[in-house]
């Protein structure tokens, strides 16, 4: 579910993104013009409009990952919860039968700090992975500009009969 969700949720950032900077570029160039025209609360109302909508997208892809670290954590702790109880099951068991082993203590302190640092480990793959796949969406577009949108005529007729 989040890679799909994270992947398009930075597709529509991306894409949201360029319009914000188009439209900031293009009022530096034209500021005098603009403030000669009296249009300077227009612009501003636009490129707000245009801000917003970044920041929904950029928003959404954020929700996002804080849903994954949750369910991250979540599963994180499972595991560490288990392995506590496990452990405290295993020297419950130990004691009540009379055979001490004084090497348990640091196994289940291991094992313990095993469980715990897997949660790191888990959310950290899993981020990278996604960081990685929502990453490649500008390969996408560099694609999809390259071959999808048509090209423009040809300066001069002899390049035309080529």
């Amino acid at each position: 579910f989040f890679r799909t969700v994270s992947r398009e949720t930075k597709r529509l950032d991306s894409i949201a993104r360029s319009p914000v900077f188009a439209h900031f570029s293009e009022t530096l160039g034209g500021l005098s013009t603009i403030r000669a025209f009296g249009q300077s609360d227009r612009f501003k109302e636009e490129f707000e409009g245009k801000v917003n909508c970044n920041t929904r997208a950029y928003y959404n892809n954020k929700s996002a990952d804080r849903w994954l670290s949750v369910r991250l954590e979540l599963i994180g702790s499972i595991v560490a919860g288990c392995a506590a109880f496990f452990a405290t099951q295993v020297a419950i068991s130990t004691t009540k039968s009379g055979n001490i082993n004084s090497n348990f203590a640091s196994l289940a302190g291991l094992s313990l700090t095993f469980a715990i640092s897997l949660t790191g480990l888990l959310q950290w793959c899993v981020r990278s992975f996604a960081q990685l796949e929502a990453a490649m969406n500008s390969s996408e577009r560099i694609l999809y500009y390259s071959e999808e949108i048509p090209q423009e005529a040809p300066w001069t007729s002899e390049e035309l009969e080529k």
